[in-house]
């Protein structure tokens, strides 16, 4: 090591002579290593500025960094120190931490009952109480609506009431789960539902078990192609994902499923054995090769074969393919992607197609013409119900509400007015007066509900001369 140091800032504040020597240390080692005491590219870059700017020789620069940066530290100590204390709490409003004290566990459990008002219990719930006493109630369906109704209140919010999280008054015209919840606005939405997150996390809410969907059954190995264009819907799909031995073949690109256990075991990449068994079973993992290109996408299924979120790697020989983006192949550009078919079953719920595909251009998520009918129902009535409950809203009324499809109805009635007998062109819609409508035969400022008893056709007309009478009058 070299000749000690002189030491311009020996006398700096406290802790600083401890940095500078071992900043001398470093600085030597480094000095030794390079053969010349040079840093930085031979006196270049940041230690060069700061010798060229103050003049000091080499051997000082790092000594004068520390000292340096010893002097703003003192000086920031000096600041917080004179820092005015805090103001004390009043009475009843728990323990107050000094500045440099660690918060206890005591202090957190008084935040926590300060900040956080407890969740009422709402029926189709399992919940913990706060004195541990569990609570089994009847069961909910899916973990979706078991959780919005966990933090619905127990009745809807007309306006005025106060919010559950910052208490300002809620808004009459506020979105209709605000009002359910009895929030005033998103943010405090997302913090009652972070409240009622930490508290499943602490085992205060026990949430019931996530769906699985029942395995599918077992059947031979097909070959889903693309259809021709004055099909209903343009490509082949049966079930959730492609099974071992199917081929999906789109717009001349066949890509093929087959089972990890065809392939010898030297051929099989490493990216896909490093996990196993701990992280997945490859008996369970299967790959999808591309006949073009040769390029292999490995993934794991469950016990039916249908695919689970798990991909394993995409690889084009021996080299792994970054996921999902283009590559090059026989002088073209290809891709691999995730199909995505959304349909509905036999019952009417709908299910989601989905799987590893190699082609030229990447496939937009596909919805049938089953699934898309649904989805317009899904609309039609949630935009009636949201109408009636704006007017009840409007009126400082309450109504019953049923989900009900105006186009049921419409059939219901044979497409005829109710009110003037005539026909009820179907291909009208809004704004043309003979468009198609729903009359409530008790109006709503009656206290008339919307239900498929209380509903019927009318033309728009019609109903806007009848108003908020009855027929009979």
């Amino acid at each position: 090591m070299g000749a000690p140091y002189d030491d311009p800032i020996a006398d700096g504040p406290d802790g600083a002579n401890s940095l500078v020597l071992a900043g001398r240390t470093l600085h030597a080692r480094a000095a030794q290593r390079a053969g010349g005491g040079r840093l930085l590219g031979g006196g270049q870059g940041l230690l060069g500025v700061v010798r060229s700017l103050t003049g000091l020789p080499e051997a000082a620069v790092i000594p004068h960094l520390l000292g340096a940066a010893m002097v703003w530290v003192g000086a920031l100590r000096v600041l917080l120190a004179a820092r005015p204390a805090r103001r004390p709490a009043p009475a009843g409003a728990g323990p107050v931490l000094p500045a440099s004290a660690v918060r206890t566990p005591e202090h957190s459990a008084h935040l926590r009952r300060r900040r956080r008002p407890p969740l009422a219990p709402v029926a189709g719930s399992s919940t913990v109480g706060r004195s541990g006493e569990r609570k089994d109630v009847a069961g909910v369906g899916d973990y979706a609506k078991w959780y919005d109704e966990i933090l619905k209140a127990e009745s809807r919010a007309k306006g005025g009431e106060p919010c559950r999280v910052c208490g300002e008054a809620i808004a009459p015209n506020a979105q209709w789960k605000q009002r359910d919840r009895h929030v005033c606005s998103p943010r405090c939405n997302a913090t009652l539902k972070r409240r009622l997150n930490r508290r499943i996390e602490r085992g205060e809410v026990v949430p019931p078990p996530p769906p699985t969907p029942e395995p599918e059954p077992p059947r031979e190995p097909l070959v889903f192609r693309t259809l021709a264009q004055d099909a209903p819907f343009p490509y082949e799909f049966l079930g959730r994902s492609p099974r071992p031995g199917d081929i999906v073949e789109r717009h001349g690109s066949r890509t093929v499923y087959l089972p990890l256990a065809v392939l010898p075991p030297e051929t099989v990449p490493w990216e896909v054995t490093v996990g196993a068994p701990e992280h997945w079973d490859l008996d369970r993992v299967v790959f999808a090769v591309h006949e073009e290109t040769g390029s292999t996408c490995f993934y794991e299924v469950d016990e039916s074969g249908t695919r689970t979120s798990l991909l394993l790697g995409q690889f084009l020989g021996p080299h792994q393919l970054d996921t999902y983006e283009p590559f090059e192949a026989g002088g073209r550009t290809w891709c691999w992607y995730q199909e995505v078919v959304r349909d509905v079953d036999q019952d009417g719920e709908p299910y989601t197609w989905t799987a590893h595909v190699c082609g030229l251009q990447e496939i937009p998520t596909l919805w049938t013409p089953a699934y898309a009918a649904r989805s317009e129902r899904l609309k039609r009535v949630s935009r009636a119900a949201g109408n009636y409950a704006a007017r009840m809203r409007a009126l400082g009324q309450e109504g019953e509400i049923e989900r009900l499809d105006p186009r049921e109805i419409y059939e219901r009635d044979g497409w005829f007015c109710r009110i003037c007998g005539a026909a009820v062109d179907p291909d009208l819609s809004w704004p043309d007066l003979w468009c198609a409508t729903l009359d409530h035969r008790v109006p709503v400022t009656a206290g008339g509900g919307h239900t498929a008893d209380n509903v019927q056709l009318s033309h728009w007309l019609c109903n806007l001369r009848k108003g908020d009478l009855l027929l009979t009058e």
